[in-house]
């Protein structure tokens, strides 16, 4: 038998597309913000942005996609109630950046995009010092180039009414923004899922 090599326990990334529509935008930019507490950039005080009429149809595009992640690719029994749970409008001016974080209190956190250029800065995912699919901090070995086994990271140019999402664990940042239009502005929100789990399993919830 030829060598093989098996790509197990896969880390997904969901990446979709929904058409920008000018009104979110608006909606957006018009937010009353607060300077984070590590000055580098601007986050809504509303962090329930999807309450507002103006983005009710945003947020069922949002959770329409969100579902099919869940029901198509991650094979989510459909009797399993998927939601958006909380949204807040994030605002960077010139160099604003954002540091490695991850999400509690969630199953799925994302960002749709309203308004990015090509050097409005990455979002990178980040492997994270506790992922054990292969060498951990303790002994971590020089490689020739970085492949998907062994790099670190992970970057996702964004564009306009783009959406990522992805478990809220994931560790995530964003590079500083390097964009002449100095502003940028995007949506992240949490997922949280309700309903029964481990029906028949001697081990079933519900979460209401």
């Amino acid at each position: 038998m030829r060598p093989q090599l098996h790509s197990l326990f896969p880390t997904p990334i969901f990446q979709s597309q929904i058409p920008l529509e000018d009104l979110w935008l608006e909606n957006i930019k018009n937010l009353m913000y607060d300077r984070t507490v590590g000055d580098n950039g601007y986050i809504s005080r509303d962090r329930d942005i999807f309450k507002h009429p103006d983005l009710h149809n945003l947020k069922d595009k949002i959770e329409e996609q969100i579902k099919f992640f869940a029901y198509e690719y991650l094979k989510v029994q459909r009797y399993v109630d998927i939601e958006v749970c909380r949204s807040w409008g994030v605002k960077h001016l010139h160099t604003d950046w954002a540091q490695k974080h991850c999400h509690s209190n969630s199953v799925f956190s994302g960002i749709y995009y309203l308004d990015v250029d090509e050097y409005s800065g990455d979002l990178l995912i980040d492997k994270g010092q506790h992922a054990t699919n292969c060498f951990i901090p303790t002994l971590t070995p020089d490689v020739t180039h970085y492949n998907k086994y062994t790099q670190q990271n992970w970057r996702l140019k964004p564009e306009n009414g783009m959406l990522v999402a992805f478990p809220s664990q994931i560790i995530h940042s964003v590079e500083p923004n390097r964009s002449p239009k100095l502003e940028r502005y995007a949506i992240a929100f949490d997922v949280f899922i309700r309903g029964q789990f481990g029906y028949g399993g001697g081990s079933d919830v519900t979460i209401k």
